[in-house]
């Protein structure tokens, strides 16, 4: 009964959707999702590995900018700082599978320095991160949002140095930094997102993009610290994380993978393309797909395993109607483990990740903008999945498992409350008979100081 509801109900409201008008919000999983809004095409889709890419372009393309302005280079340095405050009230509310509860309301922020170009190579970024409970009367589990004994997170999240190359293709980042990639991200979900200590190092042209870093460590949501990654994956050394990734850009056609190896505990490959197209009729139409494989390295300090995930992505829009259909299938070995950021996987969703072993799980998108209302601050998105044929390390059978969840967004882009988001979302998670309700209430206001 609950399931043939939920369908029912998805199903209604998609045609309150279908009459309003839509946009497609089609990003790869939820760590991405988190952090944008429905956007107004299916073209501006980005994969997994497109995001970290597309943020390096855009500081070469700014780079490149600056040097052809006259005078660029006398007084950039401080000219061009930037400071910010990002201020965010997190409400959160869940009632979750395997008893874990929490009410909680925490607030914070970060406050954000960064330097101009010292002759156009060298900058410096600074962020401090600081998050507290709001109501200190309450003595629910913060469910991610302050550390994990309720106590407050105040902590020098980012620290760097930036080295550009004069035609900015090459650039070096040194210390404590974010990341944006499958795996190794941010997944800015809660108060104050993950952060890396790592040195890295990127070559970027039109066509092609490639990284090398070697992550040291990382300090996860709900903590102060920074902590080994090793120790982050369950293992009690000291090791850290080698990756190697790139992305290629031959449009219509993208493509791109990257391999990460820790030392005695996992290695994870993952890869995705990507096609975007048009017909003169006014269609646009996007394929993706991913595949992911991973396994124990080494002396195995977090087990024995192998596996592998694969998934595929079908969005099509006509006249601002878009669908995003999705369908994933996990390996028979193992569960897919993600500790050191949110999965790229094209069903992970608010509650469930749909990829425990042997899973496969049907997934269905939609979301709007009220932009050819002359609205274009809201904007809503849904989305739904269930998974089948899990079954545990030991062969048995695991109970299906579906969500529903909506979204609900307020972003002005060109008024007086520019930097302003409010977010509201609601999901209904369910395994066998076990269910989960969870209420996230997100208010965000980015000050510029300087």
């Amino acid at each position: 009964m609950y399931r043939q509801f939920k369908f029912s109900r998805f199903f209604a409201l998609t045609g309150m959707v279908l009459q309003w008008g839509l946009a497609s919000d089609a990003f790869t999983a939820e760590y991405l999702d988190t952090e944008r809004v429905a956007p107004t095409t299916a073209l501006e889709d980005a994969t997994a590995m497109a995001v970290e890419f597309e943020e390096v372009q855009e500081r070469r393309v700014t780079l490149l900018d600056k040097i052809l302005e006259r005078n660029a280079i006398i007084g950039s340095f401080w000219r061009d700082s930037t400071l910010s405050f990002n201020a965010r009230i997190y409400k959160f509310n869940r009632q979750t599978l395997s008893d874990k509860r929490g009410d909680f309301v925490a607030g914070g922020g970060t406050l954000d320095l960064h330097s101009g170009r010292w002759k156009d190579r060298v900058s410096l970024g600074l962020t401090y991160a600081y998050a507290t409970d709001l109501d200190v009367s309450n003595d629910e589990v913060p469910v991610g949002l302050l550390s994990e004994d309720g106590s407050s997170l105040s902590v020098i999240s980012e620290a760097f140095v930036r080295l550009d190359a004069r035609d900015s293709e090459l650039s070096t980042v040194l210390y404590r930094q974010s990341f944006n990639l499958p795996y190794l991200n941010r997944q800015d979900s809660r108060m104050v997102p993950n952060t890396f200590e790592a040195y890295r190092v990127d070559y970027s042209t039109k066509k092609m993009d490639m990284l090398v870093t070697y992550v040291t460590r990382m300090k996860k949501q709900n903590s102060n610290k920074f902590v080994s990654m090793s120790k982050v994956a369950g293992s009690s050394h000291s090791d850290g994380v080698f990756a190697a990734g790139f992305r290629l850009n031959l449009k219509p056609f993208h493509f791109g993978a990257i391999n990460y190896y820790n030392k005695d505990t996992m290695n994870i490959f993952y890869l995705d393309t990507n096609l975007k197209g048009s017909y003169k009729n006014g269609i646009d139409y996007q394929i993706r797909t991913q595949l992911a494989s991973q396994r124990s390295t080494g002396k195995e300090n977090i087990g024995d395993f192998k596996t592998w995930h694969w998934g595929i992505s079908a969005v099509s829009s006509w006249q601002d109607i878009v669908l995003n259909l999705k369908y994933t299938i996990t390996g028979d070995d193992a569960a897919i483990k993600s500790p050191w950021g949110g999965r790229p996987h094209y069903n992970s969703l608010m509650v469930l990740d749909f990829d425990r072993a042997g899973e496969q799980s049907s997934g269905m998108r939609i979301s709007y903008s009220l932009g050819r209302w002359k609205l274009p601050e809201f904007s809503m998105s849904m989305n739904y999945a269930v998974g089948r044929k899990a079954h545990d390390e030991n062969g048995l059978a695991l109970e299906e498992e579906d969500e529903f969840d909506i979204t609900l967004d307020y972003k002005p882009v060109s008024s007086r409350l520019k930097g302003l988001w409010i977010r509201l979302r609601y999901a209904e998670a369910n395994r066998g008979d076990e269910d989960a309700r969870d209420f996230r209430a997100i208010f965000n206001y980015n000050i510029n100081l300087l």
